[in-house]
């Protein structure tokens, strides 16, 4: 399992997507994923822009492993105008994950609106995501899935993101597991069998179980190495290098979520910090898990 940060953390700052890049760099971190909202909207990225961030990329050595897809309206939606505006974001986000290189763009499933039809909607999200992975297949980009751990997520559990899939019924739709989520919704590592065969890439964020704080690594009370132990127990790595999409890499996301300002410390603060946790406390945790778990009779 390899490691890597979401640009959100400088987003939420102001910080140009280009800057972003070097910091990250700059601190030693060799794998980054671009954050789609804020400093990386694909619809407000200039074409020398986004050439000035791909060279960043290169002259800093560094690999963009995914692309954060954050589209501007439900794709649940009943509204025409949302799937219009969704499907404008969507071809321009994959055009910018074509661009840095990376193989996987992370894909919203939407929510259930205030006076609609859950199944409606549901509907509506997989008729776009199939769109989407039409798309996506002819880019050689798939598409990652996570549950939102919220009461009108469509998908919001184990059993409602293993039905997605089925729904959309596309080999390009794979799944984002994001630890902060399963640990509001209050499922270990040892329930996820269900979703294990689809999942390639990791959202590595931190709570206390109540909600998506993203708060420090190790300031929660997720069990992250048992999640990534898990991951890599069951075939993560394998599986990526099957699908050709690069190394099976885990995204630490900070400071996007419900952790008010006052609460969050500099990016680049944050960002070293939680690259130290990695590397002196989580891998050498997830080490532990495995041998441990070889061990055993």
């Amino acid at each position: 399992m390899e490691y890597g940060l979401i640009t959100s953390v400088w987003s939420v700052e102001g910080v140009p997507l280009a800057e972003s890049l070097r910091r990250a760099a700059a601190l030693g971190i060799p794998r980054v994923e671009v954050f789609g909202r804020g400093h990386g909207d694909p619809r407000h990225l200039s074409p020398s822009q986004l050439s000035d961030c791909v060279a960043a990329v290169n002259a800093a050595g560094i690999e963009v492993t995914a692309f954060t897809s954050l589209l501007p309206a439900n794709p649940g939606s009943r509204d025409t105008r949302a799937e219009r505006s969704n499907w404008e974001y969507f071809v321009r986000a994959l055009d910018a994950a074509q661009a840095f290189g990376a193989k996987k763009l992370i894909h919203m499933t939407g929510e259930k609106e205030s006076g609609s039809d859950r199944r409606d909607a549901w509907e509506r999200s997989v008729a776009f995501a199939r769109r989407c992975c039409d798309e996506a297949r002819a880019h050689g980009v798939y598409l990652l899935v996570e549950l939102e751990p919220t009461v009108a997520s469509l998908v919001r559990d184990l059993e409602s993101l293993v039905a997605y899939r089925r729904a959309v019924a596309a080999p390009e739709l794979k799944f984002n597991l994001d630890t902060g989520h399963l640990h509001v919704i209050r499922v270990g590592e040892s329930e996820l069998e269900p979703i294990l065969e689809h999942v390639v890439h990791v959202h590595l964020s931190d709570n206390r179980g109540t909600h998506d704080a993203h708060e420090d690594l190790g300031g929660g009370s997720a069990d992250l190495a048992g999640y990534l132990a898990r991951l890599v127990a069951t075939g993560i790595e394998e599986r990526c290098r099957a699908l050709a999409i690069g190394p099976a890499v885990a995204s630490i996301e900070l400071h996007y979520g419900l952790l008010p300002p006052f609460a969050r410390r500099p990016a680049d603060d944050s960002s070293r910090k939680a690259w130290i946790f990695v590397h002196d406390v989580l891998r050498p945790s997830v080490d532990e898990r495995l041998l441990g778990a070889e061990a055993r009779p």
